[in-house]
């Protein structure tokens, strides 16, 4: 239940996804119906997964997935979704092929690029065990997709998002979802991100002295990156991490003094 309200809640949208909204949308309470892949697509990766370690057809029977909405104090009376691995399949590929194949929005008006492996996962599971061939062309669609809309570039971090709505790629802050994608898209797609992992990384891993790898936080990382990027300092000597440390100390301190 806590799923179903959580989805009847943000389904109405707002200004945070959609800055041009001027008023809330209806709600609605299915989980699956749209705009919730990355907990669409994480049951779809887990029933596909269940099929097959233990070679069961448990979940292909529609109504073995079933969500009950049923509110105590609002409502029209009780709601009843089901679905099975193939219909929940059928919706996620109806609503990649209604977004251009870019992917399916996790919020409302927002489609991430990690949030979208794990149905590409499951439909190669199922492919697998079926003898389908269904993530063969959505594979095509989608890696054309996100290229031309610019969520994946050779050399770069993966975009934060894109909006449907305005059609508009948010540029990445920092190297969270790009790991987080890299890590599942691995499985489809070992060797691009393979070749990407050294200029994805630039900035963020830095070598210190005694062989060790430093982690850096997120705002210095940004900085070394460009600097790197520019060629005005090379990350992993000491004298280029002390120049990013100072830009963003200063930085920090000018937001603090706007507000």
């Amino acid at each position: 239940m806590l799923t179903l309200v959580s989805k009847y809640n943000t389904s109405q949208s707002g200004i945070f996804v959609d800055p041009d909204i001027k008023e809330l949308r209806k709600p609605w309470a299915d989980p699956i119906k749209e705009e919730n892949i990355m907990y669409s697509g994480h049951l779809l990766l887990m029933v596909a997964l269940y099929g097959m370690l233990f070679d069961s057809d448990d979940y292909e029977k529609e109504g073995s997935l079933t969500f009950n909405w049923n509110p105590i104090f609002w409502g029209l009376g009780p709601e009843k979704f089901e679905y099975s691995r193939k219909s929940i399949q059928d919706v996620i590929l109806k609503e990649m092929e209604k977004n251009g194949w870019v992917g399916v929005c996790c919020e409302p008006n927002m489609v991430f690029v990690v949030c979208n492996q794990f149905p590409i996962t499951a439909m190669r599971l199922a492919d697998v065990r079926y003898g389908t061939h269904v993530v063969e062309d959505v594979l095509e669609k989608y890696k054309a997709a996100i290229k031309r809309k610019s969520m994946v570039k050779e050399g770069a971090l993966f975009a934060d998002a894109w909006r449907p709505k305005q059609d508009q790629t948010l540029p990445a802050r920092e190297i969270c979802f790009t790991a987080w994608a890299c890590n599942f898209m691995n499985g489809w797609n070992s060797g691009e991100v393979h070749a990407m992992y050294s200029s994805q990384a630039l900035g963020t891993l830095t070598k210190r002295e005694g062989g060790l790898v430093n982690v850096e936080r997120p705002d210095v990382a940004a900085i070394l990156r460009e600097m790197a990027l520019s060629g005005k300092g090379n990350p992993n000597e000491a004298a280029t991490r002390q120049e990013a440390a100072t830009r963003q100390k200063a930085l920090e301190e000018a937001n603090n003094k706007a507000t």
